[in-house]
């Protein structure tokens, strides 16, 4: 049975300039009907489409999921109605919720969106995704990106608005438009996204990763990466960067997944910390023998590590004196720093 909704697709979009020649041009109908050419549904426009193909319109709870499902995206709606059509029945919450699924596996949409997505469009999502609502004021997306893409934010916002996937009726607060997409991306798109776009940077991703018995440490060192950071060589991330609201441990995997260098911040109480060791560490481990990261221990308090895993690893400062040990430890931080430069600069030139 043909559905009545592929027609109204095309009735929908030919009011539009120009649409006819973009609907033919082979690009996904998704990358068509944005904001700029027709805009989110009305509740009252997704409705009237309703009704086109359902005179009784839909069971409240059904319409309210495909509601949150699409974000009022005509597309998506369409697609929806489409799926449901077809099935026949009377269409109900678990009829749609089947339609959904069937419509994602038929179509490769989402993966194509992401395609045009760079790192502050990840960053911004994902900052939005973590939130109960999906939304956040202008002003703490700014403040929970990484600072080298924050000065990206207006751009990001355009283009993920340009895709339907982000609401900006309200240009302070920007919401997720639908909950498809937004599952889409935590299942499929976002941990293997985020590594991609990572790799594409001019600037070497570094993590830090230490016991929080040595933050005082941390915040210590990281001062003397500053020249670093201001030539644009590298972006540090640690888990102090993670905002309210933030799932942590994904945050901490999804970073971890996406640097080019990671630092082991040794010392007792790294070792004994199961998180720091059997997590951290064993996975740092790992990227580092399939060459996907180089991982370096710093020896930041007297500790004894013969044996343990990262010991084959070359560690500074040299000779593993610890830093704590130095007469001056901004010496012994100097010393670290220019390690690490020398790494950088091997990195970037790969």
């Amino acid at each position: 049975m043909m559905s009545d909704f592929r027609n109204h697709f095309r009735v929908v979009a030919s009011g539009v300039n120009g649409m006819a020649k973009l609907i033919t041009s082979g690009c996904s109908p998704l990358n068509n009907l944005r904001n700029k050419y027709l805009s989110i549904l009305s509740i009252s426009q997704m409705h009237e489409l309703v009704l086109h193909g359902f005179q009784q319109g839909l069971d409240p709870d059904a319409e309210s999921l495909l509601l949150q499902l699409t974000g009022r995206h005509p597309y998506l709606v369409q697609g929806l109605l489409e799926k449901l059509y077809d099935a026949g029945g009377v269409p109900d919450r678990a009829k749609m919720q089947t339609a959904a699924g069937d419509f994602l596996r038929e179509h490769r949409d989402f993966t194509r969106w992401l395609e045009m997505f760079g790192s502050t469009e990840h960053g911004v999502y994902q900052l939005l995704s973590q939130t109960t609502d999906g939304r956040l004021h202008v002003r703490d997306l700014r403040f929970g990106l990484d600072p080298s893409l924050a000065p990206n934010l207006d751009d990001a916002l355009t283009v993920l608005s340009y895709h339907g996937v982000i609401d900006d009726s309200d240009p302070d607060r920007p919401c997720i438009a639908g909950a498809m997409f937004r599952d889409w991306y935590h299942a499929h798109g976002s941990r293997q996204v985020i590594q991609s776009a990572a790799q594409q940077l001019v600037a070497v991703r570094l993590f830090i990763s230490y016991s929080h018995k040595d933050d005082e440490l941390r915040r210590e060192f990281e001062p003397h990466l500053a020249p670093l950071k201001r030539q644009g060589f590298i972006e540090v991330w640690h888990d102090r960067r993670i905002s309210a609201g933030q799932a942590w441990e994904e945050a901490v995997d999804d970073n971890l997944e996406a640097a080019h260098m990671i630092l082991l911040l040794i010392s007792p109480e790294f070792v004994a910390s199961e998180y720091c060791y059997a997590r951290e560490m064993q996975r740092a481990l790992d990227r580092h023998n399939q060459k996907q990261a180089r991982v370096i221990p710093v020896i930041v308090r007297p500790t004894d590590w013969t044996g343990l895993p990262f010991s084959k690893l070359q560690a500074l400062p040299p000779d593993d004196k610890a830093v704590t040990t130095w007469p001056n430890r901004d010496s012994a931080w100097l010393t670290v720093a220019q390690g690490i430069r020398r790494v950088v600069e091997e990195l970037r030139k790969r």
